[in-house]
């Protein structure tokens, strides 16, 4: 079946959509995809017909992104995902006879270890805060490790303080269960019975507007981290870094941090992965 590129990523991103994608998940492959589509149009001069498009378009088009967009390899490697995806659904539905995608390879690159803060850091990051909901949304994602959207899309009923369990609902619409540790439960009975707005439709939410931003909470994270002296600014996925970094260290299995983080791949969670020098001198000097 012959059909143009823009034809072609219209059907997909309404296959995402019946596979429950999230809206988030499939406004970013539109984006990704048009800005793709834009880049073959102006190559061919005109419209593109998806059977038209070579391997070696495909890596021309990773120059493009690293020298003319100026990407680093892991967003170069983000954007191709994305196109990858695409051809392995034109594959299925028959729209190509080959995928050519398939033999092009990742930009290679050194993964940076993720920053964290220390359990003190953290401490002191808290006691900064002052506005109370902020407060305790910030300790909830740090003890937690969930997602500043997660946490802001968080209703009063996916709360269980009796059973001491948070249901969160992730990328894809995917359901998780974090159990809440014995030093944040009593600060989530405070908030629920002393600062929570019960108007609000949402758990974290302020009295104006019933819910919080992921905009104001990492605004209040960066204001914070300047007020502690931190060097580098802090925002709202370092606390979930920090939550994986201290549960590493206390050897929690890698398989229970995934399922903790909900991470479609282990290798995903690798990347908290960090290298303890104290744990290798004493590795080494065993023997």
């Amino acid at each position: 079946m012959i059909m143009l590129v823009t034809d072609a990523v219209k059907a997909f991103l309404k296959y995402l959509e019946a596979q429950n994608k999230s809206g988030e998940t499939v406004a970013g492959y539109g984006k990704d995809l048009r800005i793709f589509n834009q880049y073959l149009e102006e190559q061919y001069n005109g419209l593109v017909y998806i059977d038209e498009i070579t391997e070696n378009d495909l890596e021309d088009y990773i120059c493009f992104l690293k020298e003319v967009r100026k990407l680093k390899p892991s967003s170069q490697n983000r954007y191709f995902s994305s196109i990858r995806s695409f051809f392995n659904y034109a594959t299925r539905k028959k729209l190509l006879k080959q995928n050519i995608a398939q033999n092009v390879e990742n930009v290679r690159y050194q993964r940076k270890e993720r920053e964290y803060l220390s359990k003190e850091e953290l401490e002191d990051l808290f006691d900064v805060i002052e506005h109370p909901i902020i407060k305790v949304a910030i300790i909830t994602m740090a003890y937690t490790g969930i997602r500043v959207g997660e946490l802001t899309k968080l209703t009063p009923d996916r709360v269980d303080l009796e059973k001491q369990l948070i249901k969160v609902l992730g990328k894809g619409n995917k359901e998780r269960t974090i159990p809440i540790s014995e030093k944040l439960l009593p600060i989530l009975i405070d908030y629920a019975e002393n600062i929570r707005f019960e108007e609000a439709r949402h758990f974290f939410g302020t009295k104006k507007t019933g819910r919080l931003s992921a905009q104001y909470i990492n605004n209040s994270l960066r204001l914070a981290s300047k007020k502690i002296g931190l060097k580098q600014s802090i925002s709202a996925h370092i606390l979930r870094h920090s939550f994986a970094t201290v549960l590493v260290h206390n050897d929690v299995n890698i398989v229970d941090l995934q399922r903790l983080l909900g991470h479609n791949s282990i290798r995903t969670t690798s990347i908290y992965l960090h290298t303890n020098h104290e744990r290798l001198k004493e590795a080494v000097n065993s023997w």
